[in-house]
């Protein structure tokens, strides 16, 4: 679910970056209403833009702060033997820790646009890495099955569609509701 939901957040993205559809808010929106979406100066968005920005920190931070949580609490328990547990298998992605605590971590600072280009290529990073050295599906092994390597291909390009959003995500950059919009404003 989580996933889906992370998705979404890169197709908003997407949408906001196809040249025919900025086109087509420039044309079809009410004068008024433009300045919402589009602002004259560079570098800076309208506020409805912002506000979608921020949608699309949100959706795609759920997926890392879901995660992140469950997989903690997970080995929080089953370090602890706190109630039933699941015990995945020798050489599972699932079983990786690292580079889903550096999500989690990062995850916040980026939902809250905090040094966002930073912490999208952080997090890029991390999501290429873990696609490439924990859910390599062409690579499984033999012991895991069939369906693992469906799973495995399955989180490989959840991972890579999420990069993809941000790094899309940077073009825009953080939006006026965001800690960096802030700190640029005190600074100026």
């Amino acid at each position: 679910m989580m996933k889906k939901v992370c998705i979404c957040g890169c197709v908003i993205i997407v949408l906001l970056h196809i040249p025919k559809f900025k086109q087509m808010l420039r044309e079809r929106t009410h004068q008024a209403l433009q300045g919402l979406l589009i602002v004259d100066e560079p570098n800076r968005t309208g506020s409805l833009l912002s506000a979608l920005l921020l949608v699309v920190r949100v959706l795609i931070s759920s997926l890392f702060l879901f995660v992140g949580y469950g997989e903690i609490w997970r080995h929080w328990r089953r370090a602890h033997h706190i109630g039933e547990h699941i015990d995945y298998a020798e050489g599972d992605g699932h079983n990786q820790m690292w580079l889903k605590l550096i999500q989690f971590g990062i995850s916040i600072p980026f939902v809250l646009g905090f040094r966002l280009t930073l912490a999208s290529a952080a997090l890029c990073f991390a999501l290429l890495t873990e696609s490439l050295v924990y859910w390599a599906f062409w690579a499984t092994r033999q012991e895991l099955g069939l369906q693992y390597a469906v799973h495995a291909r399955e989180h490989f390009f959840i991972n890579m569609a999420v990069a993809g959003g941000l790094y899309l995500l940077n073009q825009f950059g953080p939006g006026r509701f965001s800690i960096d919009e802030l700190l640029a404003k005190k600074q100026s």
